[in-house]
């Protein structure tokens, strides 16, 4: 889940360094595996509130096929106090995506490769969208005569 408030920043983990898999590495807002019998909405809704104690609305992008199986990615709006969870992180904060992309392009081994990847997908499909809408405003303007 790509967390992000109002100002447009993201929410990013460092992940605590007694974590088997990529200690210490910067980590999207929240993320997890899907447990049996629950929804991809669910486990989102459970690790949001596990991982940083937030309560709020998610909404799907998109699903991912990757190495490491398939990932259904949501985001969220949020604004208020979060609490990180110590086993899995070492502190959580929101920061500007160019500051996020600057260290992704400069700086990719402090990041956990499914963030770059999911990071990757979400920008190209945010990147579409964008110009999906750009391309039916043009068309309204010319049926308009504007």
């Amino acid at each position: 889940i790509f967390i992000f408030n109002d100002a447009g920043e993201i929410l990013i983990q460092q992940r605590s360094h007694t974590r088997g898999l990529g200690p210490n590495l910067i980590d999207p807002s929240t993320g997890g595996c899907v447990q049996s019998g629950e929804s991809y909405e669910e486990a989102a809704i459970r690790e949001m509130r596990e991982e940083v104690s937030i309560k709020t609305d998610i909404t799907h992008i998109l699903d991912i096929a990757g190495w490491y199986g398939h990932c259904r990615l949501f985001t969220a709006n949020y604004n208020g106090d979060f609490q990180v969870d110590n086993d899995e992180s070492k502190h959580a904060c929101f920061v500007s995506i160019e500051h996020l992309e600057f260290v992704m392009e400069h700086f990719p081994f402090t990041v956990m490769n499914g963030f770059l990847h999911s990071y990757k997908h979400y920008k190209e499909h945010i990147n579409k969208w964008n110009i999906s809408v750009y391309i039916v405003v043009l068309a309204l303007e010319k049926a308009m005569n504007i």
